[in-house]
């Protein structure tokens, strides 16, 4: 907490168990863009003094949306906290391992998805097409899944997947094929490709609930 009150000394900074709450007045001229990236610069900086210290902790900032009156700065609290929440999963979903600040605005559909505490609601909006693969992976302890979330990533690209995988692009083949058979998933159905994107990155947040 010392290095953010260096950092920021105009800010009102206190703990809350294990978090850290900031709060800001906002400059005018600042960009919603231009405040992400000094947060990002004031993250890497106390990243690398907890790394120096040899301390295994991840620091992370989510950022709420700015508010007029102490009244509603609850809100903004809960943006940012929901933002935290999800940064495990937007990492997967971008491949950016070390994002570590996140703008509640900027979270998408998970602004949606986020809201909704019912398990069996969001369930629905994972395709069957993919609620098969899970099974089957389950039972066979397979990397299907893993696979499917590379392959998309990877814009479908066969090759690009097996270099990230280390595996030999056949096996990747292999595995797509297998893909296609167990559940069904066209590949070259544009919609349904998204459907099972949203479908694998809503399966991570109903991870996160449990």
């Amino acid at each position: 907490m010392g290095e953010l009150m260096y950092l920021l000394p105009d800010a009102l900074i206190y703990r809350n168990m294990d978090q850290i709450v900031m709060i800001q007045q906002v400059d005018s001229n600042q960009t919603e863009l231009e405040y992400q990236k000094e947060m990002e610069e004031v993250e890497d900086v106390i990243q690398r003094s907890i790394l120096y210290r040899k301390k295994d902790t991840d620091f992370q900032i989510g950022i709420g949306k700015s508010v007029e009156g102490y009244q509603r700065l609850k809100e903004s609290y809960h943006e940012a906290s929901r933002a935290i929440k999800y940064i495990d999963i937007i990492r997967l979903v971008t491949g950016d391992k070390n994002k570590s600040v996140v703008h509640y605005s900027n979270l998408g559909f998970f602004q949606i998805f986020g809201e909704i505490d019912d398990v069996t609601e969001l369930e629905r909006y994972i395709p069957e097409t993919l609620k098969k693969l899970y099974l089957y992976d389950d039972e066979h302890k397979g990397e299907l899944i893993t696979t499917l979330q590379m392959y998309l990533r990877n814009k479908q690209s066969i090759r690009k997947t097996a270099d990230a995988m280390f595996v030999h692009y056949r096996t990747i083949s292999y595995r797509l094929e297998k893909i296609k058979q167990i559940s069904g998933i066209n590949f070259d159905n544009a919609n349904e490709v998204l459907a099972v994107s949203n479908g694998l990155i809503i399966y991570k947040m109903l991870k996160e609930i449990e």
